[in-house]
């Protein structure tokens, strides 16, 4: 058996470079002989899926939830069904952990070898495709404001400490969002996602009993515009709390979204700035990616 090993020595703490022959070695004891490729720049591990997703037996990503998207996405693009081992080293590893994974490096390699892959949903939107979340407006900016140094040194809380300074810069964009039962959801919001994950950038967290992660429809959430400060605090209360049945939140399933807005809107595909104009399709893409998971401890 062979086994592409995707490296990204610059998430996290640039732990995984040490790490390394370790890695190989218990794949390697597993059975594969392990290619190792080590990404340069963005779109790196994308391309590197698409071209040669469909040679091996298993790809292996290690980097936090951004890689492993970059590779899922490679993965999409080349129609490859290759299953996909997951590593999570970067500084925030939401998605990896929301899917059970270990945050330990050995464990999460020795996973691999003894795992089992699982099919499970992605999205595109418009001619892109993405791994968990699609989103706009407030937070949004924060994954890819955030530079890479303070990433890494503060962690998760670098992701925060960017979208507390946001608050104060809220802007509410006048959407019309049609979903797959052609339901029209219009307002003024201040933020929207679609995502296919049990955290929205890891300050929300949705209902696990909410979310399945192979389903076929995306978890949609759209915050409206509040007016007064008493309104503020009871929009972040609602939010932190899982209560989305209020006058703030719009949360709702569906397969595919189009939505229309007065002006352009700054996106965020897994963290990643994307471009999305005034008209925007997104749609799930059922089952696409294969995961290996481990098996139940215990």
């Amino acid at each position: 058996m062979k086994a592409l090993l995707i490296v990204n020595p610059v998430s996290g703490k640039r732990r995984i470079t040490g790490e390394l022959v370790e890695i190989i070695s218990r794949l390697e004891k597993g059975g594969y002989v392990t290619t190792v490729h080590v990404t340069e720049r963005r779109g790196d591990a994308t391309e590197t899926a698409r071209i040669h997703g469909g040679e091996y037996d298993v790809i292996v990503c290690c980097g936090g939830d951004g890689t492993l998207s970059e590779t899922a996405n490679g993965m999409i693009k080349g129609g490859h069904k290759t299953k996909i081992g997951y590593i999570p080293s970067g500084t925030t590893n939401d998605f990896a952990y929301g899917i059970g994974l270990s945050s330990d490096i050995m464990t999460a390699a020795d996973d691999i070898v003894s795992g089992a892959p699982k099919a499970f949903d992605a999205g595109r939107f418009n001619e892109r495709e993405f791994m968990y979340i699609a989103s706009f407006g407030a937070f949004t900016q924060s994954s890819y404001d955030t530079p890479q140094n303070l990433k890494n040194a503060f962690g998760h809380f670098a992701y925060i400490l960017s979208g507390i300074k946001e608050l104060a810069e809220i802007k509410p964009y006048h959407m019309s969002v049609y979903d797959s039962d052609g339901i029209l959801h219009e307002g003024d919001y201040i933020f929207g996602a679609a995502c296919n994950a049990t955290s929205v950038g890891g300050i929300i967290k949705l209902d696990e009993n909410l979310v399945d992660l192979s389903d076929g429809v995306f978890e949609v959430m759209l915050v409206r515009c509040p007016k007064t400060p008493v309104q503020i605090s009871l929009m972040a209360k609602a939010l932190l709390s899982g209560n989305y049945d209020n006058e703030f939140l719009d949360f709702f399933h569906t397969k595919q979204l189009d939505i229309h807005s007065d002006e352009a809107l700054p996106w965020s595909l897994d963290g990643e700035e994307a471009d999305g104009g005034k008209d925007t399709h997104i749609e799930v893409l059922h089952e696409s990616v294969n995961i290996i998971l481990p098996k139940k401890r215990g």
